[in-house]
């Protein structure tokens, strides 16, 4: 199988477009300042790559499986277990840790005391192949759950095996909306419902969503794909960043009162906020338009190719800072 060029090296399927998204920002963002946000952010999704994906513990043969070699990893995945496990949450616990290669991570937060924990495991089809039937193994066999220094921690066991290309978790985890979360996925989808706390999310080839009445800080970052953030209040800073692809951040009930960045390489911008909230906006568009509507006087400058906005809307606030490279960005 041939392996695109890519800062972390051994990676295929969606780093490849994230790749090509960081470079053709990186160039356009050249003409401007923006290159320091979108260099910093490449970084940041590069190293995440790389601690995520990189296999090197020596692999194991579980539940009848033959080795396969990464040349057969073009074949599809296939339902192969289903599990779950169910485990008390104590007041000492304040955090949750989640780590996958590749599935989907769906976080639901609730006002019970409970981890509740559903996988669905996937296999490449070719690991079935010529009569085998092995079997799906336990809860245990498929997902690591830990408590360790007040956070709950939970990845996948296939994860640092030599076959992990060869694995999918799928997972949907029910935890007290209190816990401050972090999630990391190299391939798949991002998903956060409910939760109350502080996100720090980071999806290297994939989309990124965020739903709750109200959220503490938000950092979210996306190799490629997009962020979608719809709070009725958020009580911390919002950085969201995505090489190619669409942010927005849509605010319903109460204005932020701490500092906003929205960044993408190549992508569409959206920040929905309630009419005329105080602030600092700075937003520039390098190749683009710019579109605001509700918020006070701010005017548009528009250049041969791009747009911004630089302007105070009311008394204190946060500062707005908004960047694309090629794109759109709407304020309203």
């Amino acid at each position: 199988m041939v392996r695109a060029a890519c800062p972390a090296r051994g990676l295929t399927h969606g780093c490849v477009f994230a790749c090509i998204g960081w470079q053709s920002a990186s160039m356009i963002a050249c003409m401007i300042d923006l290159k320091r946000d979108i260099r910093a952010t490449s970084l940041s999704v590069s190293l995440m790559l790389i601690a995520l994906v990189a296999a090197s513990s020596p692999g194991c043969k579980k539940f009848g499986l033959d080795s396969v070699t990464r040349k057969t990893s073009t074949s599809p995945m296939v339902s192969f277990a289903s599990v779950t496990d169910r485990k008390a949450v104590g007041a000492e616990i304040s955090g949750l840790e989640i780590a996958l290669r590749a599935g989907t991570i769906k976080i639901v937060g609730d006002e019970g005391s409970d981890l509740q924990i559903k996988a669905e495991v996937k296999v490449r089809k070719s690991r079935l192949d010529g009569g085998i039937t092995p079997s799906p193994g336990s809860f245990s066999d498929h997902v690591r759950v830990d408590m360790v220094d007040g956070k709950i921690q939970i990845s996948s066991v296939h994860m640092d095996a030599d076959d992990a290309d060869d694995w999918q978790i799928y997972l949907v985890v029910r935890v007290p909306a209190r816990l401050a979360t972090t999630a990391k996925i190299a391939a798949g989808v991002l998903a956060v419902e409910g939760m109350q706390s502080s996100l720090n999310l980071n999806n290297a080839a994939g989309k990124i969503s965020i739903k709750s009445d109200i959220v503490g800080a938000v950092t979210a970052i996306s190799g490629a794909s997009s962020i979608d953030v719809l709070v009725g209040a958020v009580t911390g800073p919002v950085s969201a960043e995505v090489g190619a692809g669409n942010v927005s951040l849509i605010v319903t009930n109460a204005s932020p009162t701490h500092d906003v960045r929205l960044v993408s390489g190549t992508g569409n911008i959206i920040l929905d906020i309630p009419d005329n909230s105080p602030g600092t906006y700075s937003v520039k568009s390098a190749v683009g338009v710019v579109r605001v509507s509700g918020q006070g006087d701010l005017k548009v400058k528009r250049s041969a190719v791009g747009s911004m906005v630089e302007g105070v809307v009311g008394e204190g606030g946060p500062v707005y800072k908004l960047r694309n490279s090629v794109g759109k960005i709407t304020i309203r």
